[in-house]
């Protein structure tokens, strides 16, 4: 687990993670994975980090960032998302 800490970044304590562990190991349960990215338009423009100098943005389409925010509250509320891929 210390050479894991050192390239994972997480706000679950240690005994959170063994809590984990020790469930799946014990009920090998099945988890879906589901993956989202924002979409966006292709621009130049400036930004927080640039200052004044213009750089390559990406514009965000907001209907795209609304729905990783509805994804994310399903989940922060405890339902499931019904699609992704089922691993085990």
């Amino acid at each position: 687990m210390e050479q894991v800490s050192k390239d994972v970044e997480t706000n679950m304590s240690q005994e959170q993670i063994n809590a984990l562990i020790k469930y799946q190991l014990n009920n090998n349960a099945t988890w879906t994975i589901q993956s989202i990215a924002a979409e966006g338009t292709n621009t130049k423009g400036t930004c927080y980090s640039s200052g004044d100098t213009e750089l390559f943005i990406m514009e965000p389409i907001e209907s795209s960032v609304q729905n990783i925010i509805d994804l994310v509250n399903v989940v922060e509320e405890g339902g499931i998302l019904t699609e992704g891929e089922k691993l085990n």
